[in-house]
């Protein structure tokens, strides 16, 4: 049977066409498909978004510094000074990670600038720029010093002239040889040589001819150096015209107060004889009649301790008018008190003599009353030795006194030179008034932009902030932090540090962005001047735990984040201070120092101590909705005058924070870390590394501490601050910082406190401490936070710290122990202050300002430069091949 061919033909035709259309769709989804990954992987290229996926959001930016950067007017420039690190490990990756975070920061904001600066070319390069745009501004600075300059090389010869007179009057038989003071002054004059001899150095090493000169430095240096100078001539000029007019009056020859005082000397010694005559000398025989004689003693010391008074008053008298004759050799006496030989002034003298009689008086009528021989016999003994110790002070008064009057009345011709030369003004000539004039222009100086930027180029891994003509310094320590301490991490080589340029860096250009200052610091704190004629047997005053004088390192950190600092000192300004202009005041409250001693000699004239109107000024001002930030602290003060076990003062602002705010601060108690000893009851170790430094790892979700979680926090001298079970109505509080509920922290008072110093002191113990009873463990609160209002009207926000001790001078610039069997010191526990500057920020309402802070987590590493194109190469190359190729194999083999 024939079969035709046009079928065959047919169906062959078909069949091609079928695999040509099946191709050809394969083909030109393939290609289609390529097309759209090269066209979204060209927009990714160029339109790409960034996104932080890691859970604590560390790589990118923080929205602080986003709105930070969004508020540019201008161009931001950074300047890494880190070294390269192509030796060392932590090294590149300290480089590394930087650079990542600034391509971040140029990526969100044209406006950012970033610049490595690793060889000594770069900085050369830095130096010159820095030079040139700000060599302008110190014009004025410079004409200060040169002025000055000047008035230093003059003053120097004139004190140097006064320093050859006044070494001679010392070294001689002068009247004013007679007088401590003078020799004081003469000390005083040549270590003022030697302070402007010293300064004209330091001042040309800080304005080098070549480099960038330190004016900001050299003229605080001038500035001490001429307060130094200035205080020092004008209290010599005041004691030199006090001496002048003593000298005037006493060397006359009717000299009316002189004539009065050796009136005192010569009635002394005849005031006590009627009491030697009531009790008979020593070595007599006592009287038939004992009671009789008694009663003519007790008879005769009253009117004795009248005349004694008036003698007194004529003594003080003459002291306040010439204040000067107190300091001459012959106004203090060698006395007997009792056993004991003291060097008291002759108007003490006389008054203890008086008081003396007067309570010796009503101890007699007793004894008379009593009619006890014994007694009678004891109280006649103890009068004669009374009057005998009254005669040899009277003795050596009277003498003292006729001595002072001769040598007061003789002014040699070489101290009445130096004498009239005081009292005419021409002492040191018109120098204390050009110093005044100086001082006023060196106050008026603008501040400098460049500061001290010198000493920086020449420290390793630090960056410099450069934004509208303004310059500030983030230190490695603020930008790489010591991270918390975890376990096995101990023996490292080296330290475990954090990135926490996000929040340094965006801190620094926040404060070189804003116009004014975030707010006003007021650092409130009760500290009463000495007494200008303190009792020498008065305890000194006391002060607190927290003193003002130690908070430098504070203002510094303060200042340079953009918060003005200003002082109110409760005890001589009950008035409180005006903040700045435009700007919110911030009350930071210091411990108030403890009540002072009370001295067995009556209280001291002038004495202050804090008490409830202090408390009352900051309760008004808390009730007007004011900031405040307490410190407290564990502290300890003496137990008495003469001893007695410490005791630890109340918390001067206790009661109106545990009856207004339901917090109470018990800074009777120190937390401290401990290695409990599982061996025996009641033993532990004390670490002192951790005694010294406690560390804190308990940081709750508030704004102003969740920054901190993860970093190496330290605190010293840590009390407890305590939330009621039922706060104040309108009242809501938090805590802040604690400390964990873990038997390594300890709540001590001061018995246990000693006696673990004690034990630590036996060098039988090994190092281990076993108590009488273990002291109570965590968690303890350590800072709190609370705002009150009183139905829509707010009433207050404050913040409650219980270490404030961390926060001195002391403890700020101190060194810490480094964990590991190595002998290693870790930078400062500047992480405080971090956290200070947070509890600011919250005060003021605006919690968008505060840091995120370091997060410890492993890091992602970046992708290295030949690796980088290879990933190009995949995207763009091999994945896209990778897609196509399998699909022409397909229509390879679907088209036969």
């Amino acid at each position: 049977m024939a079969v035709s061919n046009t079928a065959a033909t047919d169906t062959r035709e078909g069949s091609f066409a079928q695999r040509f259309s099946i191709g050809a769709n394969v083909v030109l989804a393939v290609v289609v498909a390529a097309a759209i990954l090269v066209v979204v992987n060209m927009i990714a290229a160029k339109k790409s978004y960034r996104h932080d996926i890691t859970s604590t959001g560390n790589y990118g930016l923080s929205d602080r510094t986003k709105s930070v950067l969004d508020g540019l007017k201008g161009d931001v420039t950074f300047s890494m000074l880190y070294r390269s690190g192509e030796d060392d490990e932590a090294q590149r990756n300290y480089v590394s990670r930087t650079q990542e975070y600034f391509d971040e920061m140029q990526r969100y904001s044209p406006a950012v600038r970033a610049t490595l600066v690793t060889s000594p070319m770069q900085r050369e390069k830095l130096v010159a720029h820095l030079s040139e745009k700000f060599s302008g501004e110190a014009d004025q600075h410079k004409a200060a010093l040169g002025e000055f300059e000047k008035l230093r090389a003059e003053l120097l010869a004139v004190i140097e002239q006064r320093v050859a007179e006044a070494g001679q009057l010392v070294g001689g038989q002068s009247w004013l040889s007679d007088f401590p003071v003078f020799t004081s002054i003469f000390t005083t004059l040549k270590a003022d040589v030697e302070t402007l001899k010293k300064v004209h150095e330091e001042i040309a090493e800080l304005t080098p001819a070549g480099g960038i000169p330190k004016y900001k430095d050299a003229v605080d240096k001038a500035k001490t150096a001429l307060g130094e100078v200035k205080g020092h001539l004008e209290l010599i000029t005041k004691r030199m015209r006090d001496l002048s007019d003593l000298g005037k009056d006493a060397s006359q020859p009717d000299a009316r107060n002189i004539a009065t005082l050796r009136k005192v000397a010569e009635d002394l010694v005849a005031m006590i004889t009627p009491l030697r005559e009531a009790v008979g000398d020593d070595a007599a025989p006592f009287p038939k009649d004992i009671p009789a004689a008694l009663k003519s003693f007790a008879d005769a010391g009253v009117k004795v301790g009248a005349d004694l008074e008036g003698l007194v008053r004529k003594v003080d008298a003459f002291a306040r008018m010439y204040p000067a004759a107190t300091q001459h050799l012959s106004w203090a006496a060698s006395v007997q008190m009792g056993p004991l030989t003291a060097r008291m002034d002759v108007g003490d003298v006389l008054q203890q003599a008086s008081q003396t009689l007067s309570k010796a008086r009503l101890v007699i009528l007793g004894v008379i009353d009593s009619n006890k021989p014994d007694q009678l016999n004891e109280a006649l003994r103890g009068a004669r030795q009374n009057v005998q110790v009254m005669e040899q002070n009277a003795e050596s008064c009277q003498k003292l006194l006729s001595d002072l009057c001769d040598r007061l009345a003789t002014v040699d011709p070489a101290s009445k030179a130096f004498l009239d030369a005081a009292a005419g003004g021409s002492l040191f000539g018109d120098k204390v008034e050009a110093v005044t004039a100086l001082d006023g222009k060196f106050a008026a100086l603008p501040e400098l932009k460049l500061g001290s930027m010198a000493d920086t180029l020449k420290e390793e891994n630090s960056i410099i902030v450069e934004y509208q003509g303004r310059l500030r310094l983030v230190g490695f320590n603020e930008a790489w932090p010591v991270r918390e301490s975890f376990a096995g991490q101990g023996t490292a080589a080296e330290t475990a540090r954090s990135f926490n340029g996000d929040s340094a860096l965006s801190s620094a250009l926040l404060g070189l962005m804003r116009e004014k200052p975030f707010a006003t610091v007021v650092l409130t704190f009760f500290e009463p001047p000495p007494p200008q004629q303190r009792n020498q047997f008065m305890p000194p005053p006391p002060q607190s735990w927290v003193p003002s004088n130690r908070l430098s390192e504070l203002r510094k950190r303060l200042e340079a984040s953009n918060f003005k600092v200003i002082e109110w000192n409760m005890a001589t300004t009950p008035e409180m201070p005006k903040a700045e202009e435009g700007t919110q005041p911030v009350y930071v409250c210091l411990p108030p120092p403890p009540p002072a001693q009370q001295s067995p000699f009556g209280p001291q004239q002038g004495e202050k101590n804090f008490g409830e109107p202090e408390r009352m000024r900051i309760k008004q001002l808390l009730d007007e909705n004011a900031r405040v930030l307490f410190l407290a602290s564990w502290e300890i003060t003496a137990g008495g005058m003469f001893g007695g076990p410490p005791v630890s003062p109340p918390y001067g602002y206790g009661p109106i924070l545990a009856t207004d705010w339901g917090i109470a601060v018990d800074n009777s108690q120190r937390v401290v870390w401990i290695q409990p000893d599982v061996k025996a009851a009641n033993s532990f170790q004390v670490v002192p590394r951790k005694f010294i430094h406690m560390p804190v790892g308990v940081f709750s979700d508030h704004p102003i501490s969740h920054p901190m979680t993860g970093t190496r926090f330290l605190v010293q001298d840590a009390c407890l601050v305590k939330l009621g079970d039922k706060l104040p109505d309108g009242v809501l509080a938090s805590q802040i910082v604690g400390v964990s509920d873990s038997e390594n922290y300890v709540a001590a008072n001061i018995d246990t406190l000693m006696e673990i110093i004690d034990k630590v002191q036996d060098p039988t113990a090994q190092g281990r401490v076993t108590v009488k009873a273990m002291p109570p463990h965590g968690p303890f609160n350590l800072m709190v936070a609370a705002e009150r209002k009183e139905g829509d009207k707010e009433k207050g926000r404050i913040v409650v710290c219980g270490f404030g001790a961390a926060l001195r001078d002391d403890f700020l610039s101190q060194p810490v122990w480094s964990e590991g069997d190595t002998l290693k010191l870790d930078p400062p526990p500047a992480e405080n202050v971090d956290l200070f500057v947070n509890a600011l920020y919250w005060l003021i309402n605006e919690p968008q300002w505060i840091a995120r802070g370091p997060v410890p987590v492993p890091r992602v590493e970046p992708i290295e430069p030949a690796r980088r194109k290879l990933v190009q190469a995949f995207v763009w190359g091999i994945w896209p091949a990778a897609v196509f190729i399998p699909g022409v194999i397909l229509w390879s083999v679907r088209r036969r």
